[in-house]
Formats: structure tokens, C-alpha cells, sequence
């Protein structure tokens, strides 16, 4: 399901909402809280408050405010986006170690090589 609210453009994928911004065209996040797919989602309008409706196959409804789903999916973009960068940083670091292992793997190699040369 594709839900116009505003300038942000929502859809739903099994249990999971994405939000996406129709002006920049940058997404803003995703929230997954149903226990079971998301079978509709439903934008309500009341006076200055906009939110959204959404119902599970598990028989839950689930009530958005727009405007704290927007800050609350842009906090889980941004710990998503940590969380990517640390096991970048942590494999980078494992590649380090691997190559520092390597180079004195060849550098014994080459000591060993070198005093057989000299040896003859």
C-alpha cells in the first residue's frame, strides 16, 4: 500500500513501513512494530494532526502520529547508518591486522631467502 501524507510518501512491505520524502526524494526511515504483515495503511486528518492508521494479518491496529514517526524512522536511519559504519570500521580494522600478519609473513620469507643468498 502507497499513502500520500503531506510531503512524505509512505508505503508498507510485510510487517515493515518506509517513509520517503517527496520533495528531496530521500527516504526517512523505516518502523517495524506489527507481529505479523501489514495489511493496510490508512492517513487520518484531524485539525492540525496528521496520522496514520495501520492493520496487521495478526489483527493489531496500530495508530502513527506523522510527525513523531518522521523524527522516530529518521533516529533508526541514523543508528542504521552507525551500525553500518562500525562493522565497516570493524572489518577495515580486521584487514589491517591481516595485512600486518602478511607483511611479516613475507618479511620473514625474505630475511630466510635473503640469508640462504648470502649463505651460498
Amino acid at each position: 500500500a502507497l499513502k500520500l501524507v503531506g510531503s512524505h510518501l509512505w508505503a508498507v512491505c510485510f510487517a515493515t513501513i518506509f517513509v520517503w520524502d517527496t520533495e528531496t526524494f530521500e527516504p526517512h526511515g523505516q518502523m517495524a512494530k506489527h507481529d505479523g504483515y501489514i495489511v493496510d495503511l490508512a492517513p487520518v486528518h484531524q485539525s492540525l494532526v496528521s496520522s496514520i492508521w495501520t492493520v496487521g494479518n495478526e489483527g493489531g491496529i496500530k495508530i502513527w502520529t506523522a510527525e513523531s514517526l518522521y523524527s522516530g524512522a529518521l533516529r533508526i536511519q541514523q543508528t542504521q547508518e552507525i551500525a553500518d559504519l562500525e562493522h565497516e570500521v570493524r572489518r577495515a580494522q580486521e584487514d589491517a591486522n591481516a595485512t600486518r600478519k602478511r607483511s611479516v609473513a613475507l618479511q620473514a620469507q625474505l630475511s630466510e631467502v635473503s640469508d640462504e643468498r648470502d649463505a651460498v
